[in-house]
């Protein structure tokens, strides 16, 4: 189980998530991250990024850092 924090205060379970989508902010090229878990309307929003390569680069980091915290926990 790979619990990341998407948001101040909101936390999801990457492992539970089928869909993830990009969705830039109306006439700007900022965006945030919409996780969908268990249907379509069930959705958790993350905090907005300054345009998809942060949003990218800041999922990616998250996840490596869930999955190295399963495997300290492990040991």
């Amino acid at each position: 189980m790979k619990i990341i924090e998407i948001d101040k205060g909101i936390f999801i379970n990457i492992d539970k998530v089928f869909k993830i989508e990009m969705v830039r902010l109306e006439k700007s090229e900022k965006c945030y991250l919409k996780f969908f878990s268990g249907s379509e309307g069930n959705y958790a929003i993350s905090k907005e990024f300054d345009d998809f390569d942060n949003a990218r680069e800041w999922l990616s980091m998250q996840t490596i850092r869930a999955g190295a915290t399963k495997e300290i926990i492990e040991l």
